[in-house]
């Protein structure tokens, strides 16, 4: 006789599901009875028995309690339910992480392990080998039958440049009831802490370095009247004219040899011709603590009209002050626009033209003042153009008049 009808098992496996202590067991007891109900009959030696016997041992379907419709709903809703929840987790698996703080041991600046651990740590895992990662979170946890998050211990004195992060009782393999499938970690720095760059090349996940950083400024001033049209753009100035370099503090610079910086200048137009330079989150050390020094290479010529040309100033100060050639945190770079352009002026003697040849010598001085912003009472003298061309009067015979021309820079 077939004990148990289809809606009853399920009944049954539900309630297994619920008291898995004994679903083993039990699942075996009802296999066996299937099994047994449902295997060829054995042929006995009948026995007599009593009518009174018979009747009263007799157990007809009416005889057994079926379960109502809404039990068996609910039986198959619990099971569906059980049969989701989350896999069996097995093994303590151990991860460490290392975190270089390279900072020159700047301790005030790292932030609190606690609140490092909270904001910037997470673990990864990995189902298939390593080959795709998850980070570990609170929608993620239950893939790996975990109630709540690892919290990894922080080692923070066994050295001043790094902590170590271990986290412990991690489960090495999952089994869904069907599967065992086998887990990897993989340590992850999250959001990399104010005030540092993660600098490591990336090849161990499990090493991560944080190295300080800061941003240097610089100045550059124009001095080209008021930009007569020969100075580039500010975005074609710091893109196509500009380079920032890197070196180790002890040696020399040297743009042939030194690290160019893939770093972008931000400009700052205080006043119409001067300029502050801004380059933000360059690395304060290298990975043995040594500081790196910056520096701003400019082309030779940045003029963008081919008949005139900027000369370069670089004025340094602090260590600095020495250099020349090129422009360090908080100097001074001045351009000045230097073209060819040719002045004329005509001298009258008023001693009608009868003594010529007793005139004194006489010598003439260039004066200049920007066009349109100023007039002779703010001119300022030329320097370095002291010799000019006497030409007479085009008929060769006034000598009352003389014109002067003279070749300059502007």
């Amino acid at each position: 006789m077939k004990l148990f009808t289809k809606r009853a098992v399920a009944l049954l496996l539900a309630v297994l599901f619920i008291f898995p202590a004994n679903t083993f067991a039990f699942a075996q007891e009802i296999e066996n009875a299937q099994s047994t109900s449902l295997a060829a009959p054995v042929e006995e030696t009948p026995t007599e028995i009593s009518a009174e016997t018979s009747a009263s041992s007799v157990v007809t379907a009416e005889d057994i309690a079926q379960p109502s419709e809404e039990e068996t709903d609910t039986a198959e809703a619990t099971l569906a339910v059980l049969s989701a929840a989350a896999p069996l987790a097995t093994g303590a698996a151990e991860l460490s992480a290392q975190v270089n703080w390279n900072d020159n041991n700047e301790s005030t600046l790292r932030p609190a392990t606690a609140d490092y651990i909270a904001g910037n740590a997470a673990l990864e895992f990995s189902l298939d080998g390593g080959n795709t990662w998850t980070q570990l979170d609170d929608t993620t946890m239950a893939q790996l039958g975990l109630a709540a998050l690892p919290v990894p211990t922080v080692d923070n004195t066994t050295s001043f440049n790094y902590w170590t992060l271990k986290y412990e009782n991690l489960p090495d393999s999952i089994n869904d009831g069907v599967t065992t499938t086998a887990v990897k970690y993989q340590f992850k720095q999250t959001n990399v802490p104010s005030g540092y760059a993660k600098t490591d090349d990336g090849t161990n996940a499990n090493v991560v370095t944080n190295t300080k950083i800061k941003t240097q400024q610089f100045n550059k001033i124009w001095n080209d009247a008021g930009n007569l049209g020969a100075r580039p753009s500010t975005d074609a100035w710091k893109t196509d004219k500009v380079k920032v370099y890197q070196y180790l503090e002890g040696n020399t610079p040297d743009p042939t040899k030194d690290t160019q910086m893939q770093t972008s200048l931000s400009v700052d137009e205080k006043n119409e011709g001067e300029w502050t330079l801004n380059v933000a989150d360059l690395p304060q050390y290298d990975a043995n603590g040594i500081p790196y020094i910056y520096y701003v290479a400019e082309d030779a010529n940045v003029s963008q009209d081919a008949d005139d040309k900027y000369i370069a100033k670089y004025e340094n100060v602090g260590n600095f002050a020495s250099n020349t050639s090129y422009l360090f945190e908080n100097g001074t770079l001045t351009n000045t626009l230097e073209g060819k352009t040719q002045f004329a002026g005509t001298k009258l003697w008023a001693d009608g033209d009868s003594a010529w040849q007793d005139r004194p010598n006489v010598t003439f001085y260039l004066y200049r003042f920007p066009e349109g912003d100023g007039d002779y009472s703010t001119a300022s003298a030329v320097q370095g153009f002291d010799s000019y061309a006497l030409v007479n009067a085009d008929n060769g015979t006034d000598h009352n008049s003389h014109k002067h021309a003279r070749h300059n820079k502007a």
